[in-house]
This record gives structure tokens, C-alpha cells and sequence, in this order.
């Protein structure tokens, strides 16, 4: 129940800053957006991971190489999608917004049209991800 109270505050409290019309809380719900779908994606991924074991018969299908990767979104995004938790096109979109998150990130500047659009990609894939149903309990 704590994980979807906060997955819901951090939502709410993500779609007022993207409403307040203040350019400092865009960037704010910018960056929430980001936390709370990577956090959501790297819990699924810790759950594939999790059966992936060494035992006397049989040698683990993902590398440490693999399991390095997932530290960066990117790495994340693509072993996401080679799990098929995400689709090619919800990878690209995601990979796309996460740059404009460490845009805003980093150098703290931003056209105000760029944050719309990464507050428009999030929303809708959390939308989408609850509304079908598909993974779901990933996001819950």
C-alpha cells in the first residue's frame, strides 16, 4: 500500500506542477515523471533478474554485462524492450523524454514547448501502461 500511495503523490503532485504554468515546476514534474517511471521499470527488471540464477544445470541467461547496463536509462530502456516489458516505440519516446529530463537536469534550461512534450510522453505511458492492463503490477 506505501508504493501505490506514492506512486499516486507522485503523480498528483506531478501533473500540478505540469499545470502551474511556472516554468521552475515543469521542470519539476519533468523530473518526477522520469524518477517514477524509471524506478517502476528497474522494479520489473530486478524481478526478471531475480529468476535468473546459476545452479548445477543450467548457466544464467543475462551477463554482468547485462546487469551493468541496467544502471544507465538507456541500458534500462533496451533491456526493457528486449524483454518485451516496453515496446520499441515506448523505448524511443522514453529514451527521447530522458534527454530532455537531463537537460533540464544538468544545465537547468529548457524551451518550455520541450518540457510540454515530455510531460505529454510520460503521462500517457503511465496512462497507457494502467489503462491496458499490460505489466500493470510493474507500475503499481
Amino acid at each position: 500500500m506505501y508504493t501505490l500511495n506514492r506512486i499516486l503523490i507522485q503523480i498528483n503532485e506531478a501533473i500540478e506542477y505540469a499545470n502551474s504554468g511556472s516554468l521552475i515546476k515543469k521542470k519539476l514534474a519533468v523530473i518526477l515523471l522520469d524518477n517514477l517511471i524509471e524506478i517502476q521499470i528497474l522494479k520489473k527488471i530486478e524481478d526478471v533478474l531475480s529468476n535468473d540464477r546459476t545452479t548445477w544445470y543450467e548457466t544464467r541467461q543475462f551477463s554482468i554485462k547485462h546487469r551493468k547496463a541496467i544502471k544507465y536509462m538507456e541500458g534500462l530502456l533496451k533491456f526493457s524492450k528486449d524483454q518485451n516489458l516496453i515496446t520499441e516505440q515506448e523505448r524511443y519516446l522514453l529514451n527521447y523524454s530522458h534527454s530532455i529530463r537531463n537537460e533540464v537536469y544538468h544545465k537547468g534550461e529548457i524551451e518550455d514547448q520541450l518540457l510540454d512534450i515530455a510531460i505529454t510522453i510520460y503521462l500517457i505511458f503511465i496512462k497507457d501502461k494502467i489503462k491496458n492492463g499490460r505489466d500493470h503490477r510493474a507500475f503499481m
